[in-house]
């Protein structure tokens, strides 16, 4: 069990190491059902250890504390609550102990998601913890079986290929129409990176998942012909391929990584299936010319920054079974001016549709709670009642 370093959501776990018997065994629990954490194992005390704790935590999606006497009487667990709770950190709090909270701990967590690991058996407890809301995003999807059999791992492939165990490595080549050979069942993270005189790729039905950055920055790069088995997308998978123009997902796509589509700034059209149940945050952020979207129905919420600066999107249809809209999920969309609320709808965060001038009217959900500054600063902005 090692903390996670990386680029991708993960959660910040807070603790004294006085607890360290009762949280790290739930830690390891969160770690095998894929959840990405990282905790101040390894570090010693001193001026490196403030400074890692305080760039892991800025840079975490959510804070985990375990509060206790021990937790409550430490200046660098108050520390690291005050830290996550002035950064708009999505917060829980697992008590593992019941006792009298000094009121100065008590207001800080007035409103913070808790539950109480004395009041459950181990099991429970854990089935309890992966209930909580808003950290699902710092889980690596499960691993699904591909959809056609491995290639054998001594099968020959061109020389331009380092393909190892079925995953494309590394092209090596630089040709401007790429047709991956069959038999490939991944491509792998940074496989075509910075390939800036790919043109056009054309991938096999064999290939299930393309890992983080598989064409970040191919900037040449217009045309793309997708696996029809493809179930995930990773992080930056195509970020600021600066040429995509329009982008069919198969129906086989469930998961698409934060920031896969980010500034891909000549992309007008995208086709999102309906199976799709996770659209990461910054998926489309900065798409300057995206005009329109239809989001699929699979999924329940739409997270941070999704469509952030999206200038010239003017419609977007937000179906029925989405609970939530994140922060700063519309952000600068100025172009935006029609949007349907459905009445599922419980939570719009704040900053969601911030600088969406061209907003006149919304219809706003029977029970939907609007953070403050959800749609400033469009003053002439007139809100319907149901």
């Amino acid at each position: 069990m090692h903390p996670y370093e990386g680029d991708k959501p993960y959660i910040f776990v807070s603790y004294s190491h006085k607890d360290a018997e009762r949280v790290l065994p739930v830690i390891d629990r969160l770690s095998e059902a894929g959840f990405r954490v990282w905790y101040d194992a390894g570090i010693t005390f001193g001026e490196e250890w403030l400074v890692s704790v305080a760039e892991h935590l800025v840079n975490s999606h959510a804070v985990l504390t375990f509060i206790s006497r021990d937790f409550e009487s430490s200046q660098h667990c108050s520390r690291e609550l005050t830290m996550a709770i002035n950064h708009k950190k999505i917060l829980l709090s697992v008590f593992l102990d019941e006792f009298k909270l000094s009121p100065g701990l008590e207001y800080q967590i007035a409103n913070v998601q808790v539950l109480t690991y004395s009041r459950y058996r181990a099991d429970a407890f854990f089935d309890e913890l992966l209930r909580v809301k808003g950290i699902d995003l710092c889980r690596q999807p499960p691993v699904l079986m591909p959809l056609t059999v491995k290639a054998p791992k001594d099968a020959a492939y061109p020389e331009e290929f380092d393909v190892k165990d079925g995953v494309l490595v590394k092209y090596k080549g630089k040709a401007r129409e790429v047709f991956v050979p069959n038999g490939i069942t991944a491509i792998g993270k940074r496989a075509f990176s910075g390939c800036q005189q790919l043109q056009s790729v054309m991938l096999p039905d064999s290939i299930t998942m393309l890992d983080a950055y598989a064409f970040y920055r191919c900037t040449s790069l217009s045309h793309v012909t997708l696996s029809q088995a493809l179930t995930s997308i990773g992080y930056e998978a195509f970020g600021n391929c600066t040429s995509l123009v329009s982008i069919v997902l198969p129906d086989s796509c469930l998961e698409i990584d934060n920031a896969a589509f980010s500034c891909c700034s000549a992309l007008e059209s995208v086709t999102l299936p309906d199976g799709v149940r996770t659209l990461g945050g910054k998926a489309f952020a900065d798409c300057i010319l995206l005009t329109r979207v239809k989001l699929p129905s699979s999924i329940t919420e739409i997270r941070e920054d999704v469509f952030r600066g999206c200038v010239k999107l003017s419609s977007v249809s937000i179906p029925d079974g989405i609970t939530a809209i994140g922060e700063k999920a519309f952000y600068f969309c100025n172009s935006l001016s029609d949007v349907h609320l459905p009445e599922s709808l419980q939570r719009i965060a704040p900053e969601a549709f911030q600088w969406c001038l061209s907003l006149d009217t919304v219809r706003l959900p029977h029970a939907v709670s609007v953070a403050p500054g959800a749609f400033s600063p469009n003053t002439a902005l007139l809100f319907s009642e149901p």
